[in-house]
């Protein structure tokens, strides 16, 4: 019984050091044009603390590059948002491979581009669900 209470005691510490550690990774929240946004991935930490909180945002993107049939991470990536409307929503470069973007409701135009080539995706935010969008160049 004293052994099962040290175990559970010791489990508790480490996964709250781990939150710790993960959530002190996680890039600082910036406002592009008042749109909430988180940019980063670089390293395991970052990436790994970025896809944790994507949960709690409508949209995540990933970038990455296909080199020998293989995907690897990109980072300064040029992207606009356009809202069904054409307006623009937000223009900025990317800090890392992942964006985070808080973003109402609606239909939107993603223009992203890399080493000037330029990948063009519609995309729709729902009420309540979250969205993953991977997006590569060859």
């Amino acid at each position: 019984m004293k052994k099962n209470f040290i175990r559970n005691i010791l489990v508790s510490i480490i996964s709250s050091i781990y939150s710790i550690i993960v959530f002190a990774q996680l890039p600082e929240i910036k406002l592009e044009n008042n749109i909430q946004t988180i940019s980063g991935g670089i390293g395991l930490d970052e990436s790994i603390a970025i896809r944790k909180e994507s949960k709690n945002w409508p949209i995540l993107f990933e970038f990455s590059q296909i080199n020998a049939r293989k995907a690897q991470w990109i980072s300064d990536v040029a992207i606009v948002v356009r809202d069904n409307k054409n307006k623009l929503i937000i223009a900025m470069n990317v800090e890392g491979p992942l964006i985070l973007l808080k973003l109402a409701p609606g239909k939107y135009l993603l223009e992203a581009t890399f080493e000037g080539n330029k990948n063009i995706r519609l995309f729709e935010i729902e009420d309540i669900k979250h969205k993953k969008i991977s997006i590569y160049w060859k």
